[in-house]
């Protein structure tokens, strides 16, 4: 059976350190899978980055909180599901899940060659998409995670 999908945005927000640009933390009782993951940076000079995908055992601090946006329009049920971009203080580092070289020139659509992400993140776990390396300089990034609450 299919769960609820969400999606958790951020626009424009400038990044000069490493940090988690977007944290999820799953409820006690609801599991997710990732589905998608895609970023953009919008410069026009070749830089890359290291990008990880983390399970975190402690919170982070710093950052704002994300309401996530139900995809389906007749889907009114608020997400159990916790996010927020930019934890400029990532919590303990869990297990590494993915990493990548990105280079911020190119926007980042991860699906791991298929037609979604199937990344299956236990209730209560903290995820963080985090840039493991800093920036050359202040970048305005851009992304989004679609998530599914089973």
């Amino acid at each position: 059976m299919a769960g609820l999908t969400y999606s958790a945005v951020f626009a424009n927000q400038s990044v000069s350190a490493t940090q988690d640009l977007l944290e999820l933390l799953t409820s006690a009782d609801t599991p997710i899978t990732i589905h998608r993951l895609e970023l953009s940076a919008g410069v026009t000079t070749q830089e890359v980055v290291q990008l990880q995908l983390v399970t975190r055992t402690t919170a982070g601090s710093g950052g704002s909180s994300v309401t996530p946006a139900a995809t389906n329009r007749r889907n009114t049920i608020a997400a159990d599901t916790a996010v927020n971009r930019q934890v400029t203080t990532p919590g303990t580092l869990g297990v590494t899940l993915h990493a990548y070289q990105w280079n911020l020139v190119m926007p980042i659509d991860l699906v791991l060659g298929k037609a979604a992400l199937e990344i299956e993140i236990p209730a209560a776990t903290r995820v963080g998409i985090h840039l493991a390396s800093a920036p050359s300089g202040a970048r305005n990034l851009s992304g989004v995670v679609e998530f599914e609450e089973r």
